[in-house]
């Protein structure tokens, strides 16, 4: 470094700096010059460098963010629009947490390309075989947060938020708290079947107070002109999913898990054993990072 610096520091024009070391006596300026040039001329001109390591070639999925591993947009990126929905924050017990992730260990195994929903970055190698991904040593990682949705994920403008809000809370001010009871292994596809969802659906308890709060959520996200939530709701958590349309795999490894759990193998009929349950106490719509509290109880609780 020190002889680079060297270089940089003498003088291109001749000046009175320390030049005495390229000169003698009877060397003219020319020469002097001559040196100098050369000298500078054979910093750039040192041996190549070695080519990188091949590794370098396979670039991680996350660090590639139009890919968003494999995601679309639900909705195209407009400046001032924020994407936007309402739901109910579920909590998950201790043991719950321990007989889903039991559960969900199964499903890995039967559906190895199944991924946690947390799981949304997937820092792996693009050369890598998606379906051979290992859950040998802890399976689908559960999220650290699950939620019932109320609305649509929608864009919204700035200016509406400061009416929806409001609106949202005056339509939730007599609620009251009930109980949610979570029971049947289903999958779900998104609008543009470019994912697919394993999740549990809510069963008998909960179910038609959730539905009466899809309503009033739609009736609020008309008046400000926003799609409404599907015709026949379905309340549920998700817990995984993969890429594509790949229903008729997700299928089995539902009705696997159903069997497992005790449940009847015809929707709407027969036996569902309630896997957990908790006492709901709070609504929340999130625009953008900012999460907005709709309804919350004065005490929360859950079993």
């Amino acid at each position: 470094m020190e002889e680079i610096q060297m270089f940089y520091n003498t003088s291109p024009s001749g000046s009175d700096t320390d030049d005495s070391r390229f000169s003698t006596a009877s060397s003219p300026p020319k020469r002097k010059q001559k040196v100098r040039t050369k000298a500078r001329y054979s910093i750039y001109n040192l041996n190549p460098l070695p080519p990188p390591p091949s590794e370098l070639d396979q670039i991680p999925d996350a660090l590639i963010p139009p890919s968003h591993a494999g995601r679309k947009r639900t909705f195209p990126h407009v400046e001032g629009n924020f994407p936007s929905y309402v739901n109910i924050p579920v909590p998950v017990t201790l043991g719950a947490r321990n007989v889903l992730e039991s559960l969900l260990g199964k499903a890995s195994s039967m559906m190895p390309q199944l991924r946690g929903m947390d799981d949304d970055i997937v820092v792996s190698f693009k050369r890598r075989d998606t379906t051979s991904r290992s859950n040998a040593d802890s399976g689908i990682q559960l999220a650290k947060e699950f939620h019932i949705s109320l609305s649509r994920t929608v864009p919204i403008r700035v200016h509406q938020i400061d009416t929806l809000i409001p609106l949202l809370r005056h339509k939730f001010e007599s609620q009251k708290r009930f109980w949610i009871e979570f029971g049947r292994w289903e999958i779900y596809l998104n609008d543009d079947r470019s994912r697919t969802f394993l999740g549990l659906e809510v069963v008998s308890g909960g179910l038609s107070d959730i539905r009466r709060q899809i309503a009033l959520v739609t009736e609020a996200y008309k008046l400000h002109g926003l799609p409404p939530f599907y015709d026949t709701p379905r309340p549920h958590i998700s817990l995984a999913w993969a890429l594509g349309d790949v229903s008729s795999d997700a299928q089995r490894v539902a009705d696997e898990l159903n069997e497992l759990c005790g449940n009847s193998m015809d929707y709407g009929t027969g036996i569902v054993n309630v896997l957990w349950s908790f006492l709901f106490g709070r609504v929340d719509c999130k625009v953008g990072q900012q999460l907005y509290p709709i309804w919350v109880a004065s005490t929360a609780s859950h079993t």
